[in-house]
Order: structure tokens, then sequence, then C-alpha cells
């Protein structure tokens, strides 16, 4: 009898948009508690417009991405690191990492995280003194995602609609309500997330 193991396609990482399905992607981010608000569309576009991705596969199935943004001289900042739950503590989300990485020789990368600080440390990085943020207006209500989300309304008026936010959600988005359009101080100032 041959294991199960020995049948399995081993997980390939690759920089290649082709055949992903977005909306299962989407899907998957958000049954692992990874979603951050975003359409597929807007996910999308998000890995698009960053200098380096990576995509775990396993077969034809995304079980892992990533994303690393750079100036191409000395800062990179890495985001968007996932691995599905059912294939995470195999070395997966190790391996985009390094392979990011290595795309941005002498560059200082930044990263931000709340629950896989020793996931980093295991990789070499080390924590800094502070980080801070800023959204301004509201989280996702910007030109890449406003084309995909102007409808018509009852009356054949176009209306744009907000993005779901994800309030108090320990990844991404302020604290508050979902139903304001604009995020501000009483000063009328952006609400500076601290996330």
């Amino acid at each position: 009898m041959v294991a199960r193991d020995a049948l399995r396609v081993p997980i390939r990482i690759d920089d290649s948009f082709e055949a992903i399905d977005w909306m299962e992607v989407k899907a998957d981010l958000a049954a692992d508690d990874f979603d951050n608000g975003h359409s597929p569309e807007a996910l999308r576009l998000s890995f698009a417009r960053s200098q380096h991705v990576v995509f775990a596969r396993d077969g034809a199935r995304v079980v892992g991405m990533a994303r690393l943004l750079s100036d191409g001289v000395c800062n990179a900042y890495l985001l968007d690191v996932w691995t599905a739950s059912s294939h995470r503590r195999q070395g997966i989300g190790s391996r985009m990492v390094r392979q990011l990485a290595e795309q941005v020789p002498g560059q200082h990368i930044g990263l931000q995280t709340d629950d896989a600080a020793n996931f980093y440390r295991a990789l070499d990085f080390r924590p800094q003194p502070e980080f801070f943020s800023l959204v301004v207006g509201s989280w996702l209500e910007n030109e890449a995602t406003a084309a995909e989300c102007t409808s018509r309304g009852p009356t054949g008026r176009s209306v744009a609609c907000h993005h779901r936010r994800v309030p108090g959600h320990r990844r991404y988005g302020c604290s508050g309500s979902s139903s304001s359009s604009v995020d501000s101080t009483s000063s009328g100032r952006p609400t500076i997330c601290g996330r």
C-alpha cells in the first residue's frame, strides 16, 4: 500500500498569476480568519501592483501567498503573508518569505505582525522599537477600489458603495463603526489606526 503523502504533489512556489481563482482565494482567506475586507478584484490588484509576489500551490489550488513592496534601493515592506491552515508547519511560509527576500538584496525589509513574531524571529527578523500607521480617509476607499463598486441605486442614480471594513480586526481596520463613510476625529482629521 502506498502512503498517502507519497501520492501528494509537492508544493510549488512561483510568481505566476496564471490560473488563480481570486474568488476561491478570497473564500480561503476568510475561512482562515485572514480576510481584510478586500474584494477579490481589489485583492488581485494589490498583488498585481506589488513589485514582488509569490504563490504557493498544491496542484492547482493556491495554498499560500505573500507580497513585497520595494523602492528598489534601500527599503521594502513585506505583507499579506498567508499559508492555508491545512498546509501550515510544512515550511511553506518560510520558503515564500525567503524567496521574496532574495529579490531585494541589501534592502531593509519591514513588516507588521500581531501574532507571528516567533515565525519572523526564526527567519532572522528583529523587532523594531515602534511602528506607526495612518489611514487617510476610510480604509479601502480609493481609486483602485472605486471602479469596481460603483452601482445603480433604485432611482437609477449612480451610488458608490463602501467596502466592508473589519472594525477591530486584529490585522486590519480601525475600531469603531463600520457604517461611517469617513472616519475622523472631532477635529475632522483622519483617524489614526494604530494597527
